[in-house]
């Protein structure tokens, strides 16, 4: 077969049928340096006669328009010697046919031309995920081709002509000669296969010809697989066409269009023709395989309130249907369709797309994997092969690697790679370090993200595709990073690197398998430059990895800690590359002693990591760690393993304080009052748990949030709950307080639940009520109940309640007068929350005088797990039950719930009978359905003097509580790996808490209370 190539021409459209031969025209013209690439196979059991008549009227269409082609011979040119494809740098085609999905073309860029709608379990497949780019037709279809792959709206080139009226010539005169000029013109597009109408309304089309001129354009796979059906309507006296014909002067004459499940009827809705859509029923079973769904665009389009025509399910129907088709009542939801379905009525839908393509041949790749080397290039083999052999397309990405002064054959490995792999690039520095060799490879790359691994680490073939699905979930990230695990069970079961993976697990408990979004550091493990991919231009924003960390220590954490000092997000996925390094005495001595080092600087850098045991390794931690590794028991790893890793990060820091000091470190103060949030989810769970940390600006008591309304003047919309026993004279002040809000009173209720005290509450209570005189105060309701603890008064309270939030406090709490404004102004903020709560803390007299109190504030807000600014500064919006790293609301001293949510988890667990943790079973359970409390940095004062055995009795009764909180709440804290470290009574946690918390001796007495607490509600339930 004698072909008329274009030379020049490194663009290739590839055409299999004529049909393909429209859809290319119009772009194809607009590209001097293209051609057509005919002789793919339309289907590989293609008898040799329909594959000469359908290549023939292809060739014959692409001559007449006097456009270049070139013949490809499937039997020969597939053969790699032949070097079919050397000369093009991207193809273009239709669907992932046979060439588009050969190995052969790998490093060639592969572009998608959409030509249809219809079907979109096809249509939207992951077979797209073979092409660079695609050219969309409009939203509807871009918004899928998105999760696959790059997409570009250039409209519909098929359609250029039609709408620069170029239809009216001589093709559609011609047609209309043919047609009776007394009666409508009818053009009928049925699909192919199983979903075709064809057979189904042979006898109602038949019928209808006495009425209407009848033109039937049939599918190409019809065309040439389905013969009986067309010798049928052409032996029937039917005006019928292949997939030769143009379809536009068809619809440019017919009055009506019908057609069935194919995609013809949206080229109906373009031309804006009326059109009859004749519903083929198929069975449930089948609708896999025939690539269609009931939210299939063709099936959706057949739904009552989405008709875009008339919808025949039964032949008998058809003429009935074709009488009302023609009315403006489908216009209107027509319009709408093509607007969702078309982005351009223009008429250079061609000449777009083909300056996409150019752009897009002209533009680099679009991702870059660095990998900086030194003198190991028999590992960097295996890490070349593992990046090049990537899910993704190779021309969509480059490797640069970055030689960092080796003395062995890595530039004789590369150069064998290259021969091979044109993506693979090489560069060589004199050795600098890992920093200035990575920042190299950033001022070389072309990509937009950058993808780092390390040359003693093999990725998986879908790697970068996972990160790569990272920033498409969460577009706003910086980075998406995983972890790395050792390449083999051999290496697993050497000691050095078995302490390094307990070191790195034991570090980062319910995080390795979580994944995490956060713009806090130390609460994402992302970052990792083994297995991270940045956004180029952030990387360039902080100027890259910091050179002066010339050695392999923290140099990778530097920079994230950089770029999330700048409040930019991480993502984290639980996914691992295989790392092959064998650690010995001498490397394992030499990690930790490097990390040391870089441990310094960073906190030399960012001083806001000294508060950190983790950097900022000392004597005193030295030993405490080692006494809780070794009271931890890790029986496959010997105690001097910790002890030797924890040295040499001591003496690393050492060395960089007093022996080898760094000079002219910047300092990069970390601003507290920055926007936090982290975003959790746990392999193999759906749910996904947010909590985000905001500056707290107590509400402007200048701007009410509520309206003296009088149509409300009897409206109670709050309720105020407070529980007391024995307590009436710090009752009082709780209640002198509440009465006094500055919401009005009419509006909110204050109930007291007495829980059976045998002190004077009640005439307490009536007293005040009495002083009231004609004030106007909130209405006091007082209950008595027999005893039985606080949960149960509060469920009491619940149920007499009016309100529709609920607010809690004790009666040992002076609440501030804005206390519920306070809080109802979080609902105002955040409509979705069910919940608002802030915490208690003792009067700054109390404070001064009493120890037992200083302790009691120490416990509450020194912790570790966020900095005490928060619990004073920010509030936390979150869904996480994970109290450590998710919501401080639910002290019922400070807190309001939606009252239809209590019902809803059917109140307080009565089994607290003390009080203590029955308000955190509470919010646990509140935040483990999914729902969204609000913590607020609003505090009510505690009023409650304590003493030395009142100590005692206090973390006791909790011990007791939090024994029954662990057994109610098991199955969900094992699930999520919740739970606040702090409150696991272990000697390991004894032993920090002695290092680190000031009050020895009441730290020793917490701990054998709340224990002794434990082991007694344990026997008491006999367990």
């Amino acid at each position: 077969m004698k072909d008329c190539p274009n030379n020049n021409a490194d663009i290739g459209f590839i055409a299999q049928v004529p049909y393909h031969f429209y859809v290319f025209k119009n772009i194809i013209k607009h590209l001097s340096d293209a051609e057509f690439i005919v002789g793919e196979p339309y289907s590989y059991d293609e008898p040799p006669e329909i594959q000469s008549k359908r290549l023939g009227g292809l060739i014959d269409l692409i001559e007449k328009e006097k456009i270049p082609w070139r013949f490809f011979d499937f039997e020969k040119d597939r053969n790699p010697r032949n070097n079919f494809f050397e000369k093009y740098n991207i193809l273009v085609a239709t669907t992932a046919n046979g060439i588009i999905t050969s190995p052969l073309i790998k490093s060639i860029k592969k572009v998608r031309v959409q030509y249809g709608q219809s079907k979109d379990a096809f249509e939207f497949g992951d077979w797209n995920r073979y092409f660079d780019l695609i050219l969309a037709q409009g939203p509807y279809s871009a918004q899928h081709f998105r999760a696959l792959t790059q997409c570009v709206e250039i409209g519909f080139p098929k359609f250029d002509d039609w709408f620069n009226g170029k239809i009216d010539g001589a093709d559609a005169g011609e047609l209309k000669s043919k047609m009776d000029p007394r009666k409508k013109t009818l053009l009928y597009l049925p699909t192919h296969g199983a979903l075709s109408s064809l057979e189904k309304y042979q006898e109602p089309l038949l019928s209808l010809r006495n009425k209407y001129n009848i033109l039937v354009k049939f599918h190409p796979r019809t065309v040439w697989y389905d013969s009986g059906q067309v010798l049928f309507y052409k032996n029937n006296g039917f005006a019928t066409y292949d997939d030769s014909a143009d379809i536009l002067p068809m619809l440019k004459i017919a009055d009506i269009v019908i057609s069935d499940s194919g995609g013809a009827a949206f080229d109906a809705l373009l031309a804006e023709k009326s059109l009859v859509i004749l519903d083929v029923p198929i069975a449930a079973e089948e609708t896999g395989e025939l690539q269609t769904q009931e939210n299939s665009i063709e099936q959706v389009i057949k739904r009552e309130r989405k008709r875009i025509g008339p919808v025949v399910d039964s032949p008998d129907k058809l003429e009935s249907a074709l009488e009302i088709a023609e009315q403006e009542f489908f216009e209107e939801r027509r319009r709408e369709w093509r607007g969702k379905l078309f982005s351009f009525v223009d008429g250079k839908d061609g000449e777009r797309a083909a300056r996409e393509i150019l752009r897009f041949k002209n533009r680099g790749p679009n991702y870059s994997v660095i990998i900086p080397t030194f003198n190991r290039c028999q590992s960097l083999i295996k890490a070349l092969n593992s990046t090049i052999n990537q899910t993704i397309s190779a021309s969509n990405y480059e490797i640069l690697v970055v030689d960092d002064g080796s003395a062995d054959d890595t530039s004789e490995v590369v150069s064998e790679f290259q021969k091979k792999h044109p993506n693979v690039k090489y560069f060589y520095q004199q050795n600098g370090g890992p920093a200035k060799a990575r920042n190299k490879g950033i001022k070389e790359s072309k990509g937009e993200i950058i993808f780092f691994t390390d040359d003693d680490c093999v990725v998986p073939p879908n790697w970068m595709e996972t990160l790569l699905d990272g920033f498409e979930r969460y577009p706003g990230v910086a980075g998406v990073g995983g972890w790395y695990q050792p390449a083999n069970k051999s290496l697993a079961d050497k000691y050095f690197q078995r302490y390094l993976d307990y070191f790195d697990r034991q570090n980062n408990i319910g995080m390795m398998d979580t994944e995490i979004k956060s713009n806090i550091f130390g609460y994402n493990l992302a970052g990792n430059t083994a297995n991270m991919a940045y956004k180029k231009s952030v990387l360039e924003e902080v100027s890259g990895f910091d050179e002066k960390l010339y050695f392999v220590g923290g140099v990778d954490w530097e920079l994230k800690k950089n770029i999330q000092n700048r409040g930019y997000y991480l993502l984290y996925v639980p996914f691992m590359v295989n790392h092959f390094k064998n650690f010995n005495a001498r490397t394992f001595i030499k990690k930790f002693f490097n990390r040391g080092r870089g441990y310094h600087y960073m906190i030399k850098k960012h001083p806001d990591l000294r508060n950190s045991s983790y950097y900022n390794v000392n004597l005193i931690n030295l030993l405490e760690q080692t006494v809780n590794y070794a009271l931890n028991g890790n029986k496959f790893l010997p105690l001097h393993f910790h002890f030797l890793a924890l040295l040499c990060v001591f003496c690393g820091r050492f060395y960089a304080k007093y022996i080898n000091q760094f000079s002219n470190i910047p300092k990069i103060l970390l601003n507290a009052s920055d926007n936090f949030e982290i975003v959790k989810k746990k392999t193999g769970e759906e749910r996904i748990f947010t909590t985000k940390i905001r500056p707290f600006k107590c509400c402007d008591t200048n701007t009410r949030i509520h309206t003296n309304n009088t149509n409300n003047t009897n409206k109670i919309k709050y309720s105020i709950i407070i529980p007391t026993f024995n307590r009436c004279q710090s009752l009082i002040k709780a209640l002198n307080s509440t009465i006094n809000q500055t919401i009005p009173a009419f509006n909110y209720e204050i109930i007291v639940i007495d829980d059976d005290s045998t002190d004077d509450t009640k005439s307490q209570i009536s007293r005040l009520r009495q002083g009231f005189g004609g004030q106007a105060k909130p209405e006091i309701r007082y209950f008595k109940i027999e005893h039985g603890g606080p949960a149960k008064a509060r469920n009491k309270g619940i149920k007499e309640s009016k309100g529709e939030i609920i607010f809690f406090t004790d009666d040992d709490c002076v609440v501030p007068s804005n206390w519920m404004e306070t809080l109802l102004d979080g609902y105002k903020r955040y409509p979705n929350i069910v919940g608002v709560g802030g915490w208690l803390i003792e009067p700054k007299e109390t404070l001064r005088k009493s120890y037992l109190a200083r302790y009691i504030h120490y416990i509450h807000f020194c912790i570790d797990y966020f900095p005490a600014w928060t619990l004073f500064n920010c509030e936390i919006l979150s869904n996480d039950p994970e109290r450590g790293l998710g919501n401080f609301a639910g002290n019922t001293a400070n807190l309001s719930i939606k009252r239809d949510i209590l019902e809803q988890m059917s109140g307080f667990r009565e089994d607290y009978y003390w009080p203590g943790s029955e308000d955190s079973d509470l919010s646990f359970r509140i935040l483990n359905a999914g729902l969204k409390l609000l913590y607020v940095p609003f505090h009510v004062e505690h009023i409650k003097n304590i003493d030395l055995w009142g100590l005692m009795k206090l973390f006791f009764k909790r011990g007791a509580n939090f024994y029954l909180f662990l057994k109610f709440n098991k199955e969900a804290l094992d699930k999520i790996n919740a739970g606040n470290p702090e409150n696991y009574d272990t000697f390991p946690i004894l032993i920090r808490r002695l290092f680190y918390r000031p009050q020895k001796f009441l730290t020793l007495l917490q701990f054998l209370s709340h224990k002794l607490g434990m082991v007694y509600m344990k026997n008491k339930l006999g367990e």
